[in-house]
């Protein structure tokens, strides 16, 4: 769409998102008992847009609409609001109000009369009368705005007491009201993160809403694809915004203004937190003019800025050596109450820090320690930075060491661990450097050897201290070892080390050694056992408090989402993925968590409901090099849900970023298997589709990868070779004990032996799982099967299923469609000559395709010709469109 098309969008949308308020305005200047409405609001909630398009509609259906603004301004003189009627006069008034009711008249004619006033508390006292005389005789409906908080004249509030004039409260945008504004301004729906993050900037205020869209996109920060649309960076330094904002605030004085933004700075404060620049008097004044608000929180005022937006751009629009200022000011201010609660002590050290105000040591360590397990990576690093170099204790670094590491800073993380190492006093804390050190290599280098190579190096030089001790145990490595070698594939020397640390009482080790060991578990297919030491390391964590360990209660629920879905327990999944998304605290377990929340519509069979979840995965675990663990799963995964979907050309640019990667972090490679054998049928390459899952089934077999190998094998039943993996799909789902392995491999041996009426038996099975694709799959299966068998009955039930169920999934497979809809089965091979046919291949290219000769392809094209009642490859498109 171009900018010009987007422009009469933003032209036409007056009112988008105000359907219901527009409805009561239109009713209450129709109806015959009403006189018209006042429309009360919030500055910017679009009271004025709203009577603006009401004004259009009645203007264009015959009514003579008279357009008053009143201001400051004309406040001042008689009649101010009406002089654009009267033109220059020094006459009386009493006879000009007489001849202003007459000029309406005669403008009018027999056309019904509506007076559109904005503001119309500032209307002046003649004015006023005016008004109140051609509503109360009915000559003129009346649509009026007024700001909250604010008073008519007399003789307005006496039109609403008598109920002549209605009186509707207009609130900001829900967030679905904001969508659909943000829809109509940039003429493309807005995504469901960016509508969240939208709402949450400008609370639904109507003008905030439009001007925060126009600067983004004035910025370049909004990307538009297949007709939507996403928000990358909010510019809220942008001129227009800044503009906004200083039109509100014109009006303060230097003190004034001041006081606003350390408050802006400083929200939600207290009054003595701002008592340098800010009394009491001055507070109410801002409270009064509407640009502060406060709440009680107890026996605490709490002050905040009465818009979100108005801190945003003041803080943005602050250059740095006054923001400094203000940080210290205000760090003084604070420091001055004695910031005797956590929160104020944690507030006391992020101020001091951006301030330069010097504070004890032994504050800024607990500080970064809080923002760390709060989840503020970025806040602890600043603050640990801080607490480091004053202090360069061993415990000064830690909060340092681990947020460095969690953001994926390598050259930092390796030289502050390279400065933390000579601040070691024993072992245990020469063994948490290493720690986190091995973890720098496997997770974001991807290199295992070093990982392994400095745990070992570690348990060798450091074996002493006494259990307990701060910094790190011989078990925490050995756990973070097992866990690497049973991501790497490694399974058996990962329950090896890990299955002795489960002896251990509540501790770190007993986490760190149960994930190693349900991480084993799962690549093993034991889907039970994995779950339940997934479940006895986050009963741990009750007993032993999250600050104990730097990992993640969150990132457990994660895991179990996933290991849960693998299972066919898809509801109990979605629980698991929506509790680690509401709990997340950072943007790494916010990042894990939508990851596994991606794969429960994978296998529902909603892959577009995927897409945003897989993106925001790789938003954040993307950007890091190549070798990063967490970057090749969500390559992978990215990948698979993109071909599912149907955007070819972004699987095949991720699967190319996956092929470049190195990490041996292999889990979710089948993954991308799947991706490329997707790709592979949709370019009419289905003999290659085979030939890549079988090479990765192989793989995945070798590695002893079971989740991986069902799969990888499933995909090749549903691409017609049941024949050829349903043994071992039996042996691999008897290692599970889950019902959807079950399933799958009950899919193989029914659909390998045609037996349509076992087939549908399991795609009824299918069903209840949820994974309805995978069901349409198995029942247009069943179909085909028995209409093979001369069973009608079955193969009209098994249709019947597969008409119901595509209705709760996106586009099955086109071979599904044609072996349903056809009178007379094709076999095999001839659906896919017939596939390759209506993409427009040659029976010669068909030939290449899929290793056969010329004359056999061709041979085999007219039989489906004969088969379906076609005589041609335009006949047989239209007839495959047409299902």
């Amino acid at each position: 769409m171009t900018r010009d098309t987007h422009r009469q969008v933003r032209g036409d949308s007056v009112v988008a998102g105000r359907d219901r308020e527009l409805t009561a305005v239109l009713g209450a200047l129709v109806a015959e008992q009403a006189h018209g409405a006042l429309l009360v609001g919030q500055a910017g909630v679009g009271k004025s847009r709203i009577i603006a398009g009401a004004a259009d509609r009645l203007e264009s259906s015959g009514w003579h609409v008279i357009r008053l603004r009143a201001t400051t301004g004309s406040a001042e003189l008689p009649l101010g609001a009406f002089l654009g009627q009267l033109g220059p006069t020094e006459r009386f008034l009493t006879p000009l109000i007489a001849e202003l009711r007459q000029r309406v008249r005669e403008e009018a004619g027999a056309r019904p009369v509506l007076l559109m006033v904005d503001d119309i508390d500032l209307l002046d006292d003649s004015s006023t009368v005016l008004v109140h005389q051609l509503v109360a005789a009915a000559e003129v409906k009346l649509l009026a705005t007024m700001r909250s908080g604010r008073l008519p004249a007399s003789e307005i509030i006496d039109l609403w007491q008598r109920g002549e004039l209605r009186r509707l409260e207009i609130g900001p945008f829900d967030l679905a009201g904001t969508a659909e504004v943000a829809s109509a301004v940039l003429g493309a729906g807005l995504d469901e993160t960016s509508v969240a993050r939208l709402h949450q900037a400008t609370e639904g205020n109507a003008l905030f809403i439009r001007e925060v869209l126009l600067a983004t996109e004035e910025h370049g920060s909004i990307e538009r694809a297949d007709g939507s649309a996403s928000i990358g960076e909010l510019p809220v330094a942008a001129d227009r915004l800044v503009g906004i904002v200083e039109a509100r605030l014109s009006h303060l004085d230097g003190a004034d203004r001041e006081a606003l933004l350390h408050i802006a700075f400083a929200e939600p404060c207290g009054r003595a937190e701002v008592a340098g620049v800010a009394d009491e008097q001055r507070l109410v004044r801002l409270e009064r003019i509407g640009l502060i608000s406060t709440a009680q929180d107890g026996k605490r005022l709490v002050i905040h800025l009465s818009h979100p937006l108005y801190g945003e751009v003041l803080r943005a629009a602050t250059p740095n050596l006054h923001k400094r200022r203000i940080f210290a000011a205000l760090a003084h201010d604070l420091a001055a109450t004695g910031a005797r609660r956590r929160a104020d002590r944690m507030k006391l050290a992020r101020l001091a820090v951006d301030g330069g105000v010097s504070l004890s040591s032994e504050l800024l360590v607990a500080a970064a320690s809080t923002a760390y397990h709060n989840g503020d990576l970025v806040l602890a690093e600043r603050i640990g930075h801080a607490a480091f170099a004053g202090d360069a204790s061993f415990a000064a670094g830690w909060d340092l060491a681990f947020s460095l590491y969690q953001l994926g800073q390598i050259d930092q993380t390796r030289a502050h661990l390279a400065r933390w190492a000579t601040r070691a006093t024993n072992d245990a804390e020469h063994r948490a450097v290493a720690m986190v050190a091995a973890q720098l290599e496997f997770w974001y280098v991807g290199d295992l050897a070093a990982a392994q190579r400095i745990t070992e190096e570690a348990l060798a030089r450091h074996p002493g201290g006494e259990p307990g001790s701060p910094g790190a145990s011989p078990s925490d490595l050995l756990g973070n070892l097992a866990l690497f070698l049973a991501l790497a594939g490694q399974v058996h020397r990962s329950l090896e080390i890990a299955a002795p640390l489960l002896d251990s009482g509540p501790s770190t080790e007993l986490i760190r050694g149960a994930l190693a060991v349900a991480n084993a578990h799962g690549a093993r297919g034991r889907f039970g056992d994995g779950l339940a030491q997934l479940d006895r390391a986050v009963q741990v964590f009750a007993t032993i408090g999250q600050e104990a360990i730097s990992l993640s209660e969150r990132i457990f629920v994660s895991s179990r989402a996933v290991v849960n879905a693998w299972r066919g327990d898809l509801d109990v999944a979605e629980g698991d993925a929506y509790r680690a998304r509401n709990a997340s605290t950072n943007e790494f377990e916010n990042a894990a968590a939508h990851f596994s929340s991606a794969l429960l519509p994978m296998l529902r069979g909603r892959p577009s409901e995927a897409i945003p979840y897989a993106e925001r995965a790789f938003a954040w675990w993307g950007p890091a090099q190549p070798g990063s663990t967490e970057r090749r799963w969500a390559l992978a995964r990215l990948a698979w849900v993109h071909a599912e979907a149907g955007s070819l050309a972004r699987a095949e640019a991720t699967l190319r970023l996956f092929d470049l990667d190195n990490s041996p972090g292999m889990l979710f490679d089948h993954e991308a298997a799947l991706a490329r054998a997707t790709v592979f049928v949709a370019s009419g390459r289905p003999t290659d589709a085979r030939t890549a899952l079988h090479q990765a089934m192989a793989t995945a077999r070798r590695d002893g990868y079971v989740p991986g190998e069902i799969h990888l094998a499933y995909a090749l039943v549903r691409l017609d070779r049941a024949a050829e993996v349903a043994a071992r799909l039996g042996e691999l789902a008897e290692q599970t004990e889950s019902r959807l392995p079950r399933a799958f491999a009950e899919h193989a041996a029914t659909q390998a032996a045609g037996d349509g009426a076992a087939l549908f038996d399991v795609a009824r099975t299918l069903g209840d799982i949820g994974c309805m694709r995978y069901a349409t799959d198995a029942a247009a299966m069943a179909v085909e099967a028995a209409k093979r068998a001369g069973d009608q009955r079955l193969a009209r039930r098994a249709s019947a299923a597969v008409a119901e169920w595509q209705t709760q999934c996106e586009v099955p497979n086109p071979i599904v469609n044609l072996a349903v809809a056809s009178h007379v089965p094709l076999t095999r091979r001839e659906r896919e000559i017939a596939l390759l046919a209506t993409k427009g291949l040659s029976n010669r290219e068909i030939g290449e395709r899929l290793y056969i000769s010329m004359r056999t392809a061709e041979n085999h094209l007219a039989k489906v010709y004969d088969k379906l009642g076609v005589r041609s490859r335009t006949e047989l498109a239209e007839l495959l469109d047409a299902l």
